[in-house]
């Protein structure tokens, strides 16, 4: 996992952070050097199971817990991205609004 090795604060009321990945990290971002969004792992903090269904348990998912779910219907795109370390793995979901 990537960490933050120093942070900046500018006159624009942004911040500009130095951070430190490996090379397997930066090639998750396959070139894209903007829009890029951070989050912890501690963030983490909703507990869910994988679920499994039909014949012999074949069918897995993971269901959205009830707080996390969006109140509106309008959204128009559901995106989805696994990220798989030595320790784990991250499956990122992206709802995009109208």
């Amino acid at each position: 996992m990537g960490k933050i090795i120093s942070s900046k604060k500018t006159k624009k009321n942004t911040v500009i952070c130095q951070i430190e990945l490996t090379k397997n990290e930066l090639l998750h971002l396959k070139g894209e050097m903007k829009k890029i969004h951070l989050f912890s792992k501690k963030l983490c903090s909703t507990k869910e199971c994988i679920k499994e269904r039909g014949n012999k348990n074949t069918t897995k998912y993971i269901p959205i817990p009830i707080d996390l779910r969006p109140r509106r219907k309008n959204y128009k795109k559901l995106t989805c991205r696994k990220l798989e370390f030595t320790k784990g793995m991250f499956y990122i979901y992206g709802l995009l609004k109208n």
